[in-house]
């Protein structure tokens, strides 16, 4: 059975109390000076790294699933699937094959911080272990949110979601998100449910007419990534990809507004 919109948020929400609840310094253990203290400090202080970067990849996720769920509300569907408006399901194009946005361009181009261009990077293409189990999944459209409104912009826009949740007014949910951002988002959503393509074009041009309406799809599935702009030159055993960030040449990455 398909996830609801809500019901995937609170699996999301779950996770990211679970996480922030987790004692780093319960993970790993020290018998007689073995690890050493030195390499105990180094473990402990890359397990904090690793669940502050997990819980910010996740509240990015839980963002955009509630623009998802802004939408479905606005247009009177508060049990919507998840995938009516992310697509991919059966002959229906994802969602974010409209995405304005050079995926490629953004995994090599990311001028954050540390912290922002990791959790960019795990957005747009992932993290497999040297397993190759693929532990975190891509989240295009979630790394286009990103992209547009920074960690810092993230953080904001959940603060504003858990007021409006928390007040019981599920109906200025929009609201907590930029006008222009919820406009490109649902112009693209219209690309996906045909039957609510009105709809959503109408919420589009009453949050910013200016941003047009998205005809073409292309492909999001090929990102490579440049090591110069985005690698983990360090791995800790529990998570595995936390690490520090090459930033030489790297430059504002600014995706196109249509």
């Amino acid at each position: 059975r398909e996830f609801t919109i809500s019901s995937y948020i609170d699996t999301l929400m779950r996770q990211v109390k679970f996480l922030g609840g987790l004692k780093p310094f319960c993970v790993f253990n020290s018998y007689q000076n073995v690890p050493s203290t030195k390499t105990m400090d180094e473990l402990q202080k890359l397990v904090v790294g690793n669940l502050g970067l997990t819980v910010q990849y996740m509240e990015v996720k839980v963002v955009a699933a509630s623009l998802m769920q802004a939408l479905a509300l606005s247009l009177g569907l508060p049990d919507a699937p998840l995938g009516l408006f992310l697509g991919g399901l059966g002959n229906f194009t994802p969602l974010s094959t409209f995405l304005p946005m050079d995926m490629d361009a953004a995994a090599n181009t990311v001028g954050l911080s540390e912290s922002e261009a990791v959790i960019m990077r795990l957005l747009l293409v992932g993290y497999e272990n040297e397993r190759n189990d693929l532990i975190l999944k891509r989240a295009p459209l979630g790394a286009y949110m990103f992209a547009q409104m920074g960690q810092k912009g993230v953080k904001t826009c959940l603060n504003k979601i858990e007021e409006v949740k928390a007040g019981g007014n599920s109906a200025t949910l929009l609201d907590c998100f930029p006008p222009t951002l919820v406009a490109t988002i649902a112009q693209c959503a219209a690309n996906v449910s045909k039957a609510r393509a009105a709809d959503l074009r109408r919420i589009a041009n009453a949050k910013d007419p200016n941003v047009r309406e998205v005809y073409n799809a292309h492909s999001t599935e090929s990102v490579s990534v440049n090591s110069h702009h985005a690698s983990s030159s360090y791995i800790c055993g529990c998570f595995g990809f936390f690490g520090r960030v090459e930033k030489k040449n790297v430059q504002k990455f600014s995706p196109p507004s249509d």
